[in-house]
């Protein structure tokens, strides 16, 4: 059974392996991950194990994630730890994904791999991540609203991700890839202490010049 076992595990990094060779590293990774997921009818519960290894896993116990990524222990040990760790609580397809990352010493890049493969399946569904950043935490219904207002902007579902940020005073800023929507108050205030200062200085120099004299007088 246990031969059995092996074999496949083997079978799998091969064929992973192949998928990912010569293109891109964290793109490649996360495509190959994708793919076998998605053939297997299991990408969903694929992304939530993900998830739930950066979020809940390497958060409450960080010297795992310290000995996954140590060049001082060797890939073996970490095929070893992950299965005492993970075998019998993971599927077996992401299971041996993270031990071709420790087999060719890509474990260090699983957090940038985690956020591509995240991006590529939000893709398959349609999905568009939003970041929402606020002075204070708005209610459920006005986060209804807003998704409602930017559904037909961003060409498929939005995604929101809260933010609360108590220095922007009030309002909120709203992040879409690389496009930055500020309607926050502090942004406001920023342009408006801009336009006092500007009006200052215009101000003074207009003093100065009633007070300047031509040269020789």
């Amino acid at each position: 059974m246990a031969e059995d076992w092996m074999s496949r595990d083997a079978q799998f990094s091969a064929r992973f392996w192949a998928a990912v060779s010569g293109q891109p590293v964290v793109l490649s990774y996360a495509q190959a991950l994708v793919n076998a997921a998605q053939g297997a009818g299991q990408l969903d519960s694929v992304l939530e194990q993900f998830d739930s290894l950066i979020n809940d896993v390497f958060a409450q116990f960080p010297k795992l994630e310290q000995i996954l990524y140590s060049a001082l222990v060797s890939a073996e040990e970490k095929k070893g730890i992950l299965d005492r760790v993970f075998k019998g609580a993971s599927l077996p397809i992401f299971l041996n994904f993270l031990k071709v990352l420790v087999q060719h010493g890509r474990m260090e890049l699983v957090r940038e791999i985690w956020q591509k493969t995240r991006e590529l399946a939000d893709k398959l569904h349609g999905r568009v991540r939003v970041e929402l950043r606020t002075a204070t935490a708005p209610e459920l219904e006005w986060i209804e609203r807003f998704v409602g207002i930017i559904r037909p902007m961003v060409g498929g579902e939005p995604i929101v991700e809260l933010r609360v940020d108590p220095e922007l005073i009030g309002g909120f800023v709203v992040r879409l890839d690389d496009k930055l929507l500020d309607a926050s108050v502090a942004r406001q205030l920023s342009r408006i202490r801009q336009q006092l200062l500007s009006r200052s200085i215009h101000a003074i120099q207009s003093r100065r010049d009633r007070f300047s004299y031509p040269a020789g007088n």
